[in-house]
């Protein structure tokens, strides 16, 4: 238990003073998931693209020129919807591209919200290793007192 203990406090602490490169891990994983883009590679994929997209109000890792590569397209010929804003009670809007595209890219807009958020969840953590102690410490204490107070006739 005391093994379980330290390991869960270490990786609270590893993940706090990791929160630096945040930015470059999350750079890293959105890169190398784009190739996987579209319906017929891997919904999966595409759906979370699309709603991190919409979410962080962003395009691309860096920006909307990332998908060029990946879709096989031009800057004139289309990103994914997702990159651009849909504004209510327009009708018939079927391209999106780098014109017209959002201009934050999705790497810097996710990093900074999980960066600004990892002392909050890092202080969770240890709350919660905190909690799993106290347990612990009180578990041993009442069977030490059960033991104790065993009354023998």
């Amino acid at each position: 238990m005391i093994l379980v203990f330290v390991f869960q406090l270490s990786a609270c602490i590893a993940g706090y003073a990791l929160k630096g490169n945040t930015v470059v891990l999350i750079h890293d994983q959105l890169r190398s998931t784009m190739e996987l883009y579209g319906v017929n590679k891997s919904l999966e994929v595409t759906t979370m693209w699309d709603k991190v997209q919409r979410d962080f109000d962003c395009c691309g890792v860096d920006n909307a020129s990332d998908w060029l590569v990946p879709l096989g397209t031009t800057a004139t010929t289309g990103v994914p919807m997702s990159c651009c804003r849909q504004v209510p009670g327009t009708v018939n809007t079927a391209t999106c591209n780098t014109t017209v595209a959002v201009n934050l890219g999705c790497g810097p807009a996710f990093g900074a919200w999980a960066r600004s958020h990892a002392g909050s969840i890092g202080a969770a953590g240890v709350f919660v290793v905190l909690v799993q102690a106290l347990a612990v410490g009180g578990a041993v204490w009442i069977a030490k007192k059960s033991r104790e107070d065993t009354y023998i006739p």
